[in-house]
């Protein structure tokens, strides 16, 4: 066959020498191809799925506390089933039913679309304008593991307005089929001994990385006005898990987040240059940042209010950057409460307040903040990354203040640096408040390796586990402009040999 094709077809074009080469880079494609898709382990059944594991999920989720159970359809709701939609085979894949669905109830100036009576597999779902999806009580959608069948979302709305997902039911985003297994398997116990080294390795042993073109979201927002999300529950989510981008007006309320605390990248609520976004009475147990506020355009985003949220998270639990581009304005926080429960370490951070690309992320108002096994409690970071390319050395954080801060079983001091190129150019965090703040530290032997001076870190990826050891157990300021603090107090372990606060270039 192979001497058929060369005579026949490539004799005319190519020597004997540039055919085996043809055929030779042919085959290595071929190999490296199929590698990709076996290693990837997810290719329409292609390799093995890793099952998930005991503690992967939080196992005390208080969905009664959040969901309204007591929601209705309206009488005139367009059931998907109708347009040949199935909730009881999960081999059928209905987003053509239901997106048909959602296409005409839109075009019929808007109502309800109806997801009831099952479990509706389905491909990506396109959210059209003045459409409510109701998904009702005992009945859910669910992501194809089909890589194939998710563009970008499994649930998006793209340039549209007053769009609304309710009725308490549940959407599922399959996230365990879109990654990779751990490298350690065990359970994860609190170390004897504390070290913020080992720290890093047991978190990062146990976590799982996404195959090649995973979903990106599983809920996603963009270019829309008046987006309302409430009395739902979205789980397993294979990455981000609800993002709201470039969009104007957004009420997220009543909602849980409830995703396998070893996925990466699994986000609960990202809020990128959205402004007038208010987020409330929401439970979110991930692997990753709670609740973030991220600005990768030129744009300015501001009126960000979240309250009455509680957020069990292995990283963050509310935090704004690290993309930020654009500025950040006029956001407040309150009745917020972040935990770690049984799995170790906790949460890297309770609070963590970053510019890092040119950014001015100013007038941050946080008040009655509870942490509670979360290892650094307040990480406040202005760096000079500038991963957009747009100037050098600019950038603020300024006008932040944090009130009615409780920590309990912290594991590291909080840290407030701005940045030096070592040059005499510094870039200042400024006008820093801290009232009625307490911490106190998990009991145990600690390792504190102090350096002979804390690294700046100018153009890192800012993460307070990275500074390791500083020279403080309550707090390491360095590059500050106004720094107030007031009822300060904090407990650390018996063995402490540090300071209370140590700072640095401090105006």
């Amino acid at each position: 066959m192979l001497r058929y094709f060369y005579n026949t077809v490539m004799k005319k074009h190519l020597s004997k020498k540039k055919f085996a080469l043809t055929l030779l880079s042919l085959l290595v494609a071929i190999v490296v191809v199929g590698g990709i898709l076996l290693y990837n382990a997810g290719f329409y059944g292609l390799g093995a799925f890793y099952p998930v594991q005991e503690n992967d999920f939080y196992a005390s989720v208080p969905y009664e506390d959040y969901i309204d159970y007591s929601l209705v359809p309206s009488a005139t709701a367009v059931d998907v089933r109708n347009y040949g939609a199935s909730g009881d085979n999960s081999a059928i894949v209905n987003s053509r039913a239901i997106n048909t669905a959602i296409k005409e109830v839109s075009k019929r100036g808007g109502g309800e679309v109806l997801i009831s009576g099952g479990k509706y597999t389905s491909a990506t779902i396109n959210l059209q304008s003045n459409v409510t999806l109701f998904i009702e009580k005992d009945s859910a959608l669910v992501s194809s593991r089909s890589f194939f069948d998710i563009s970008t979302a499994f649930i998006r709305a793209n340039n549209v307005e007053n769009v609304c997902i309710t009725g308490g039911g549940k959407v599922l985003g399959e996230g365990d089929f879109f990654v990779k297994p751990p490298k350690n398997t065990s359970e994860s116990e609190p170390t004897a001994v504390s070290d913020i080294r080992l720290m890093k390795e047991e978190y990062w042993s146990r976590i799982r990385f996404g195959k090649l073109g995973r979903p990106k979201y599983m809920m996603w927002f963009e270019d829309c006005k008046n987006v309302t999300v409430n009395n739902i529950a979205l789980e397993n989510s294979p990455d981000w898990t609800l993002c709201v981008e470039k969009s104007d007006g957004a009420v997220i309320e009543n909602l849980i987040i409830n995703n396998n605390r070893r996925v990466a990248n699994t986000d609960g609520i990202d809020i990128m240059a959205s402004s007038n976004v208010s987020v409330s009475h929401t439970f979110i147990s991930t692997a990753d940042d709670g609740i973030v506020l991220k600005n990768p355009t030129g744009n300015a985003m501001s009126g960000i209010r979240i309250y009455d949220c509680a957020v069990s998270t292995r990283t963050n639990a509310f935090k704004i950057g690290s993309e930020t581009r654009g500025d950040i304005s006029n956001v407040t926080v309150s009745n917020f409460y972040a935990f770690s429960e049984d799995v170790y370490p906790g949460g890297i951070s309770g609070i963590s307040i970053e510019s890092m690309d040119g950014a001015r992320v100013s007038g941050i108002s946080i008040t009655d903040f509870k942490t509670k096994n979360i290892t650094c409690p307040l990480f406040v970071r202005l760096g000079n990354r500038n991963r957009y390319l747009t100037g050098s050395w600019k950038g603020t954080v300024a006008n932040v203040t944090i009130s009615n801060f409780t920590a309990e079983n912290a594991e590291l001091p909080s840290i407030i640096t701005g940045v030096s190129n070592g040059k005499n150019k510094v870039i200042y965090v400024e006008n820093i408040v801290l009232n009625n703040f307490t911490v106190s530290y998990r009991e145990c032997p600690e390792v504190v390796i102090l350096p002979e001076s804390v690294p700046e870190y100018a153009t890192e990826y800012p993460e307070n586990w990275d500074f390791k050891d500083v020279p403080a157990y309550g707090l390491y300021a360095r590059h500050v402009k106004g720094l107030n603090i007031s009822s300060f107090a904090v407990t650390p372990r018996s063995q402490n040999t540090r300071e209370l606060l140590f700072y640095e270039d401090i105006l």
